[in-house]
């Protein structure tokens, strides 16, 4: 759960929330408002429902009872003697990861996010002058910037190429199926700037309770992607959300910015993995990066033309989250149809073929549209068996080298097909 911040309110309330929610009380568990009674009790207050073309609209919970919703200091207060218990064990946990790992270079590994904002209080507790590692991905918000910036004794990872320039350069958009954020602009990044023979100790944020991979991590832990003379401590590995967060209002640490704007996490802005409502809060808020990262779509859309495959228009691609990975339907559409022949200059029942063919010997799906041209090209238009590009260039005997010269020879003639 996250807190439920005033520009988060005036958010909801721009996009047509009438209920009367207010700072310091509510909070929000992935797509519904919450809030604690006196008791302890959790009420269910709102739920959030964004449909597949991004309209949002509400739901009132009804209640049989009236219930006082408990502020968060209040919550606070009756989670005061855990939180400070959690804050005890957290420091002698450091305490004992740097005497057992004296010779070790210790550092703080900082996202800009809350865990790393607790994890970052919790080991400057037990030594003021541990440095902070913030690994800068380029694809983070201002407020993320100007959060790490506050603090003293950092060491910011710069890329040697930015996020955006290496979308441009390669004309890629990331999917849950194809990213290289982490890889990239994360342990790679540290790999590049740490000296790979040295002795490090790195205190990150990680919690047991953010996934179930991580569910099984310890204090002490290796990543693969690391040499092995680089120890990891998770000291606050076993604290909940809540607590994270509970923590944050006892201690009134301060936090970074995009958590007030309604993001349930901080990192890179333009991702994949990111929700429905926070591609809106995006939209909302950093207009630019949308309207940047829009350019990198509509380019790569047309030069791969995403139409097959997907079976998406350009519109649910750029607009509707279709560019996110994997098929958006699964037959296209009319409109999907129409658009792709208009695009090629095909009549319609042309532009069918390109879609959801499979190889008729290894039942191989052809997703590629030159294999497709190339098909139709040399085995007819009318034809309603297709191969793949290995089983057509065996049935053509064609290597590669003679395949890529046809293919090319076929563009430059301004062939529809291609």
């Amino acid at each position: 759960m996250n807190l439920v911040y005033g520009e988060f309110i005036q958010f909801l309330k721009d996009n047509g929330m009438e209920y009367n929610l207010e700072e310091g009380y509510y909070w929000i568990d992935k797509m519904i408002i919450k809030a604690f009674d006196t008791e302890g009790h959790i009420h269910k207050i709102l739920r959030i429902y964004i449909d597949n073309d991004y309209n949002i609209s509400f739901k009132i919970y009804k209640h049989k009872n009236n219930f006082q919703i408990e502020s968060w200091q209040n919550t606070v207060n009756r989670y005061k003697n855990r939180l400070l218990k959690l804050e005890q064990e957290s420091i002698e946990i450091v305490k004992q990861l740097l005497e057992k790992y004296k010779n070790y270079k210790p550092y703080i590994s900082h996202s800009g996010g809350k865990d790393s904002t607790v994890l970052c209080h919790i080991v400057r507790q037990v030594d003021l002058d541990i440095p902070i590692e913030f690994n800068n991905t380029s694809n983070e918000s201002a407020d993320t910037y100007k959060f790490i910036k506050s603090y003293d004794n950092i060491k910011i990872l710069n890329p040697k190429e930015g996020f955006w320039q290496y979308l441009k350069r390669e004309n890629f958009v990331p999917s849950r199926l194809a990213r290289s954020c982490c890889n990239i602009y994360k342990h790679q990044l540290t790999l590049d700037n740490f000296d790979k023979n040295e002795k490090y100790l790195l205190f990150m944020g990680i919690r047991n309770q953010e996934s179930r991979t991580r569910s099984n991590y310890q204090t002490i832990h290796h990543f693969d992607y690391y040499p092995d003379n680089w120890i990891c401590g998770l000291p606050i590995r076993k604290w909940t959300e809540l607590d994270i967060w509970l923590y944050i209002l006892l201690k009134k640490l301060a936090i970074n910015n995009i958590y007030r704007y309604g993001y349930s996490r901080c990192g890179c802005i333009i991702c994949p993995y990111r929700s429905k409502l926070e591609e809106l809060l995006t939209r909302y808020w950093f207009p630019k990066q949308i309207e940047r990262f829009a350019y990198i779509q509509k380019s790569n859309f047309f030069e791969y033309e995403r139409w097959i495959g997907l079976n998406c228009t350009l519109d649910e691609f750029m607009n509707k989250g279709a560019w996110k990975g994997g098929q958006y339907r699964p037959e296209p559409n009319d409109e999907v149809i129409s658009e792709f022949a208009e695009y090629k200059g095909l009549d319609k029942d042309m532009a069918k073929k390109y879609f959801n063919k499979v190889c008729c010997v290894c039942n191989k799906n052809i997703r590629q549209k030159d294999v497709i041209a190339m098909n139709l090209k040399f085995l007819g238009r009318g034809i309603d068996r297709f191969y793949c590009k290995k089983h057509l260039q065996e049935k053509l005997n064609m290597d590669n080298k003679q395949w890529n010269k046809y293919v090319e020879e076929f563009k430059n003639q301004g062939c529809s097909l291609f």
